[in-house]
């Protein structure tokens, strides 16, 4: 990850639990990550494995966990102790950053759902 990404912090919790979380500004070799980092479960997952997944890809809206770690550049499994609000404001600064990507997500997930030409 470049060094030239700009990065502004997000306070998350309260009283002596409060931390700043670093949220960045992606490039376009970062979004094909996210972008070719679909993840997939294998066919003899475990229960375990299965709510994670599901966790995992429809917590948030527009990104899964494991897209946001990328914006903040920490493990998911630091982002799964964090409460539902401290992940939306996290994730409302990476839209915020990231004007560009989110508009070509809405923008590729518009082709997808048009109807094919016949």
């Amino acid at each position: 990850m470049t060094d030239l990404a700009a990065s502004q912090p997000v306070k998350v919790g309260s009283g002596t639990a409060a931390r700043d979380i670093l949220v960045y500004e992606l490039t376009p070799l970062e979004y094909r990550k996210i972008l070719l980092g679909t993840a997939s479960l294998a066919d003899d997952a475990d229960v375990e494995s299965i709510a994670r997944y599901q966790i995992d890809q429809a917590l948030l809206a527009d990104v899964s966990l494991s897209d946001l770690a990328l914006f903040v550049r920490l493990p998911v499994a630091e982002l799964e102790v964090l409460p539902a609000g401290a992940l939306k404001k996290l994730l409302a600064k990476a839209k915020e950053m990231n004007p560009d990507f989110f508009d070509a997500l809405a923008r590729l997930a518009s082709l997808q759902s048009a109807p094919s030409p016949t």
